[in-house]
């Protein structure tokens, strides 16, 4: 049986397995599998959370294969990034395009996805957090359905 804790070890649970997916293809699997199974399953990002929510007895997804620049528009001063990639990892290849990001929080191995989703904070009261930036996306749901949003 697998183990998971978070950075600081205040949160840690064993899960029925830890799933590695590599592309959106196989979330849709995992998700349709633990929707007819009816196993719990969740996603965890970096493991920087010391959210109660996370513990499972079923599965758990980590993105961290899902990672990387997926695309920028540097007229629009956009990217999309995949949900498994690293806030530090983002900073990195937006430079190399010559884009940045308005805002950074402190605790940059966090994953893009986790951070959006807590709504981390960035640095100073003049700035959004890092999910005020944030323009579009895509999911998938419960169901193992795919889904644009803006």
């Amino acid at each position: 049986m697998a183990t998971w804790q978070n950075w600081s070890g205040s949160l840690k649970f064993c899960p029925t397995s830890i799933e590695h997916p590599g592309d959106e293809t196989s979330i849709v699997d995992l998700v349709k599998r633990a929707r007819d199974t009816r196993e719990a399953l969740r996603v965890i990002g970096s493991g920087h959370s010391a959210s109660d929510i996370l513990p499972t007895a079923g599965k758990v997804i980590r993105l961290d294969r899902l990672h990387g620049l997926a695309s920028c528009d540097r007229d629009a001063l956009t990217a999309s990034a995949f949900a498994g990639t690293r806030i530090d990892e983002l900073g990195t290849a937006l430079l190399k395009v010559d884009v940045e990001m308005p805002n950074f929080g402190d605790v940059s191995s966090q994953t893009i996805a986790g951070a959006l989703a807590t709504a981390t904070h960035g640095t100073g009261p003049r700035f959004t957090n890092l999910s005020g930036t944030l323009i579009g996306g895509r999911l998938v749901t419960g169901g193992g359905e795919i889904l644009d949003f803006s």
